[in-house]
């Protein structure tokens, strides 16, 4: 994840297991390649990470050995993937600083109805109005100088929130392969879309093997893993299968490509609420809502909705039984002042993504992440541990009340940090800059293909600067690993 500002940026691993992994962009330096592997606050005592080559991304010590296989595997797809760097722009033809995207312009056949829906599935459409209305000065009319290509295709638009969305995205690759010259240069690396449905990128297989996937569902693995409540660490252990499958494009997200944005909320539309005081009467836990399915139409058991989390936490919290703890978790919905009250909000998952991280963000409550081996949104440039607590796995379920066990200054603590990253979870809205992270996760990624930009910028600071209103790391040359402990 990617925080503060002047020289010290701090960037850890997307992988929700991986909060030891953490590297460190010194002198400004915003290239994937400037990596520093160093400590974080949760990594246990005399425990250390070296600096190790950039490639293969292998940490000496305090990650697992399924963690270990697992950035190898993503690493290696990263390599396979590196395309040459873009040639030299024309003679006076220099484009801007910066990433430079081109948008698709799509037969009436692909092109989705006017409007929006739901509005929880409204970023793509957001995203796109302000791609197009010049916002931030991303765009180019002229794809020669694009560093990635967007497809404006608004699949959920066009198949609901749950819809097969395969055919009509092969449809749409077909076209483009066909109609530009651009696909087949870098064999779809370059190209962007969003899967902005419930389960994002899940079950489109082939199709989304090599484009950069928009989504809001991290899920590392397929949809079945959904339904799997016993995941743990050793499921990652067979490196060979892990490259496969995440370069198969049989993962909800492949990590080596994929970007985890933020879903729209309304409540993101609103000024924040004023911080509640800590030593309020709110509980230590508070979850209200959908715990059977949606609209609670489900049956009374732990299922695949919500990765089965909401169940199991009711069954051992719900109602009295979480008295004692201060966990309060329930089956209706309530007023957002009782949300702002509680010293934590769970956010769990839903039916694939789910809407209580962005939600509690908004309010100013700190959100206890419950939604095992899901890679959130912004995750490879927020610092998590900072404004959050997590429950890694369904296992761990008995040790909620120590997870949550803070001091108020602790507590204080992670509502002013939930208060500095809200702008990276509000798409609309005065101070949202929703827009500005995904163009710097994008820009990020178009370094890892080609090295540089086609402008020939070597990093992303002008893009962190928009993102974080801003607060820069000054330019900085790119610098080898060393191997030195922190």
């Amino acid at each position: 994840m990617l925080s503060g500002s002047g020289e010290h940026v701090w960037v850890t691993s997307a992988v929700p297991f991986a909060r030891a992994f953490t590297v460190d962009f010194r002198d400004g330096a915003t290239s994937a390649e400037s990596l520093r592997v160093g400590h974080d606050e949760w990594v246990a005592p005399g425990e250390r990470c070296l600096m190790r080559d950039c490639a293969s991304l292998r940490c000496a010590a305090t990650l697992t050995d399924a963690l270990t296989r697992l950035r190898d595997a993503s690493a290696a797809r990263r390599h396979e993937m590196r395309l040459p760097p873009p040639p030299p722009p024309l003679p006076l033809s220099t484009p801007p600083r910066g990433l430079r995207i081109y948008v698709y312009e799509l037969p009436a056949e692909l092109t989705a109805p006017p409007g929006r829906s739901d509005p929880i599935y409204a970023a793509e459409v957001i995203f796109l109005e302000q791609l197009l209305g010049g916002r931030g000065d991303v765009r180019t009319l002229d794809p020669e100088q694009a560093d990635l290509f967007v497809l404006p295709l608004r699949l959920e638009r066009h198949l609901g929130n749950r819809g097969e969305m395969r055919a009509l995205l092969e449809i749409a690759l077909h076209h483009i392969a066909t109609a530009y010259p651009y696909w087949d240069r870098s064999g779809g690396r370059d190209h962007v879309f969003f899967a902005a449905g419930d389960e994002g990128g899940c079950g489109l297989d082939g199709a989304a093997r090599t484009p950069i996937v928009l989504s809001h569902w991290g899920l590392l693995g397929g949809k079945r893993q959904m339904g799997q409540f016993g995941r743990s660490a050793a499921d990652f252990a067979n490196a060979s299968a892990l490259a496969e499958e995440a370069g198969s494009g049989e993962w909800c997200f492949a990590p080596h490509k994929d970007i985890v944005v933020p879903p729209h909320s309304a409540s993101g539309d609103r000024p924040p609420r004023a911080a509640v005081a800590v030593t309020g009467t709110g509980p230590t836990l508070f979850f209200a809502g959908g715990l059977w399915g949606w609209g609670n139409g489900g049956p009374q058991r732990r299922t695949a909705y919500s990765q089965g989390v909401r169940q199991t936490l009711f069954q051992m919290y719900g109602g009295a039984r979480g008295k004692a703890a201060g966990i309060h978790i329930a089956a209706h919905a309530v007023q957002d002042a009782r949300f702002a009250a509680a010293r934590f909000c769970l956010a769990p998952s839903g039916m694939g993504f789910g809407m209580r991280l962005v939600k509690s963000v908004h309010l100013g409550c700190v959100p206890f992440v419950a939604q095992p081996f899901v890679v959130q949104p912004f995750e490879a440039l927020l610092r998590y541990p900072r404004f959050s607590r997590r429950l890694d796995s369904l296992a761990d379920a008995t040790k909620v009340p120590q997870l949550l066990n803070v001091s108020d200054a602790e507590l204080a603590d992670l509502r002013r940090a939930v208060a500095a990253v809200r702008p990276a979870f509000v798409w609309e809205g005065d101070g949202g800059r929703a827009f500005e992270y995904t163009v710097l996760a994008l820009c990020l990624r178009s370094l890892e293909l080609r090295g540089k930009l086609r402008s020939g910028a070597t990093s992303c600071a002008d893009e962190h600067a928009r993102a974080v209103d801003g607060h820069a790391p000054p330019e900085a040359r790119r610098r080898e690993w060393k191997r030195t402990p922190r």
